[in-house]
């Protein structure tokens, strides 16, 4: 059979299994190394009360935190919805190029 992705679409290397995580659009379960994963960053606040707090502060350099959490797609979904694109083969081989 051919193989169409030198890594089968995982990068999962020499760790045997690997637990599964819920696609965020189809709920479906899907190994952690296979999912695509987003990182999304935001505020703890609004933009307005953002504003105040750096008023408030004495500090001037002062940045407040952000939080950070990763967002797992399936395959299918994040193609179906355009988040990935498909690639021709050459553009799939090269290594320098991510989209």
């Amino acid at each position: 059979m051919v193989r169409k992705r030198r890594n089968n679409g995982r990068s999962k290397r020499n760790k045997g299994h690997i637990k599964r995580v819920h696609c965020d659009g189809s709920k479906a379960l899907v190994p952690r190394d296979k999912a695509i994963k987003k990182l999304i960053i935001k505020n703890t606040s609004d933009i307005n009360s953002l504003k105040e707090i750096k008023k408030s502060f004495i500090l001037p350099n002062y940045k407040t935190p952000k939080l950070k959490s990763f967002i797992f797609y399936s395959i299918t979904y994040a193609f179906s919805k355009k988040i990935v694109k498909s690639r021709s083969k050459n553009v799939r081989r090269c290594k320098n190029k991510l989209i």
